[in-house]
């Protein structure tokens, strides 16, 4: 019995998976390692800068100068809402970066918008002024809270038909 029989021992079962199919396995392992770290780092910055934060706030002035010309001045001056809407869009977009290269654009694409609609609702929530108000601003937040609803239901359906 030759090797290319297959019902040969150590030959395998089906077709050979193809070139485009082979370099998809060989890549997605890397891009998740890269992914992962990507993400932790963006965690411990987002940490770092949230204690910082917390420490001018409570032990400086908490004044903004106008010059954002220092990083304290730029974590004092910027909303906590910016800063996790913007951690939270980067991470969004190593998880879609991964999700493009490991394994396309099909339904697990979801979890990355879901975190990307919350990124962009937690910063548009960061921008509104009370003084503002007006039925427009209700509507784009009822829209992207919406959004948000929707893109999270079709995450929790797909994860059930897993």
């Amino acid at each position: 019995m030759s090797m290319s029989d297959p019902g040969a021992p150590g030959s395998r079962a089906g077709p050979s998976p193809s070139p485009s199919e082979r370099l998809r396995a060989a890549i997605e392992r890397p891009s998740r390692l890269i992914r992962t770290i990507c993400q932790m780092l963006l965690g411990l910055g987002l940490a770092i800068t949230l204690i910082l934060k917390v420490y001018m706030l409570i032990l400086t002035d908490h004044q903004c100068e106008a010059d954002l010309s220092s990083l304290g001045n730029q974590i004092r001056c910027t909303s906590s809402l910016v800063i996790l809407g913007s951690a939270l869009a980067l991470s969004a977009g190593f998880a879609l970066a991964h999700r493009m290269i490991a394994g396309g654009l099909g339904r697990h694409i979801l979890r990355p918008v879901v975190i990307g609609i919350a990124s962009v609702l937690l910063i548009y929530l960061a921008g509104l002024d009370p003084s503002e108000a007006d039925w427009r601003r209700a509507l784009e937040l009822l829209t992207l809270a919406a959004m948000l609803i929707g893109a999270v239901w079709l995450t929790a359906r797909d994860n059930r038909e897993d």
